[in-house]
């Protein structure tokens, strides 16, 4: 018997498959356990019957983790249509129980401390380009700014604020080296969190 014929020719279901486990960093983190047994169930009904079905994915958009399938039959649309309608409460960034929220004029999947965080970060980066376009104008080095959202007010609250803000409500008048500093300080330690650490 020669070689060629003990050479196993895979499938193009095989072939998905292991497009599939090539992919796992298209997944963001949040759902890597659910993507891990997205492809163990796909395995578990690997079969001659299923040789034709093709893969296409993952397409994690943020509103769900869709995976592509030309010629499914109804077991494996089943195990992607489950998969993608889990992910729908699966925060995307840390894998907790999340629900869609908008972000940015999108649907993305998250747990309220990872939407807190996010939106916490939008809030310091409209800060600070509002500084970095007034600081010309600053009177003694302080400007007013109207955009204060609770979030920004709770954080210099808690942090040392007399050098950063004075003021309350949503006007507040912002120390623009002190502030600037700040912001780039937080925006820094947002940038490096772990989950964990919330």
């Amino acid at each position: 018997m020669s070689e060629q014929h003990l050479v196993h020719e895979r499938s193009d279901y095989e072939k998905s498959l292991a497009q599939l486990e090539r992919r796992i960093d298209w997944v963001p983190m949040g759902w890597q356990k659910l993507y891990f047994q997205l492809r163990r169930r796909l395995i578990s009904v690997n079969s001659t019957a299923r040789a034709h079905i093709t893969l296409e994915g993952p397409w994690p958009d943020m509103e769900a983790l869709y995976i592509d399938a030309s010629n499914a039959d109804s077991v494996v649309q089943g195990i992607l249509r489950k998969t993608a309608m889990a992910s729908r409460s699966i925060c995307s960034e840390c894998g907790h129980v999340g629900r869609p929220r908008e972000m940015n004029e999108r649907e993305v999947i998250l747990c309220s401390p990872c939407a807190g965080l996010r939106l916490l970060e939008h809030d310091l980066e409209q800060l600070k380009r509002f500084i970095v376009k007034h600081e010309a104008s600053a009177i003694s080095g302080w400007i007013p700014y109207s955009g204060m959202t609770p979030r920004l007010v709770a954080l210099m609250l808690a942090s040392d604020i007399d050098a950063i803000a004075e003021g309350s409500g949503s006007t507040w008048h912002l120390n623009v080296p002190g502030a600037k500093a700040w912001i780039d300080q937080v925006l820094s330690a947002l940038e490096n969190r772990t989950h964990s650490q919330l």
